[in-house]
């Protein structure tokens, strides 16, 4: 991935444009419609499923958070 991007895992930044950075995702799907965030890392099955918002840690199955969140710690 550009943009020092890193993604592990079927479907994992899916979505993914050349203009969001520094994003960590594990899992299956995990931040598959982060078009445009930054600095994101979601760890688990499709964590950050729906998350376009910065600098956000999500860890967890299916822990999404709010879609336009942004500065957040979600764990389970």
């Amino acid at each position: 991935f550009p943009a020092s991007n890193t993604a592990t895992g079927q479907d994992a930044l899916k979505r993914h444009h050349d203009d969001s950075y520094r994003n960590t995702a594990d899992g299956y799907q995990a931040l598959f419609s982060n078009l445009t965030g930054d600095d994101n890392t979601a760890i688990g099955y499709q964590a950050g499923l729906l998350t376009k918002g910065s600098n956000n840690i999500l860890i967890g199955s299916k822990n999404n958070g709010l879609a336009s969140e942004s500065n957040a710690i979600k764990i389970g």
